[in-house]
């Protein structure tokens, strides 16, 4: 007779005030707070308003290093695209629309009182974390909370923050010309395809 397995129990959703911890990137420990109680949006699953605080451990901790912190929400500059290897900056705060599913590997570490966090009013409208409307981010996942990695970077480690940056540009406008340089073969074989017209 095979051996019984332990039945786990289902998770419930997130609630309003859950503390996740974070663990974004190798070496970096960080902190979200859920904000709003779960909400059925339109077609889509229950989401919540999950907002990523600006605290960044380089080790493992656990909730009584941060139960007397006054967390707060991340605000930080968005590097954003404006033409081919041209660019600039979005102030964003950051916060995203998540379902409520809970990640195994984003634990609850504890509960807070979110009006304390973030005081202004939230909205499901979606937007781009300007304007009161944040984007929708679908389910959790473990890079929850790399905003923060980086805002820390670039306050403690100047010179590492600008090469990761200059890097993913330089891999984004590489990608960028390889589409650009597809389509136009893909366009260039339907016009011989049709003689050469």
């Amino acid at each position: 007779m095979p051996p019984s397995r332990k039945v786990q129990p289902k998770r419930s959703a997130l609630k309003r005030g859950d503390v996740l911890k974070t663990h974004p990137r190798e070496g970096f420990w960080g902190c979200a707070v859920v904000l709003t109680e779960p909400r059925v949006v339109e077609r889509f699953r229950p989401m919540c308003h999950i907002g990523i605080t600006p605290l960044i451990f380089q080790h493992d901790y656990d909730w009584s290093e941060i139960a007397t912190t006054g967390l707060s929400i991340l605000e930080f500059d968005r590097g954003v695209r404006v033409g081919p290897t041209a660019y600039g900056t979005r102030h964003e705060i950051c916060i995203g629309q998540y379902t409520a599913d809970p990640h195994p590997l984003l634990p609850i570490i504890g509960r807070v009182d979110p009006a304390q966090v973030f005081r202004m009013p939230l909205t499901f409208e979606v937007g781009d974390g300007t304007d009161g409307k944040y984007p929708l981010c679908g389910p959790l996942a473990p890079p929850l909370g790399s905003e923060a990695v980086s805002s820390w970077l670039r306050q403690n480690d100047p010179a590492r923050w600008e090469r990761e940056r200059d890097a993913a540009r330089e891999q984004y406008e590489s990608v960028t010309n390889e589409l650009k340089d597809v389509d136009r073969r893909k366009r260039e074989a339907r016009r011989l395809r049709k003689g050469g017209a």
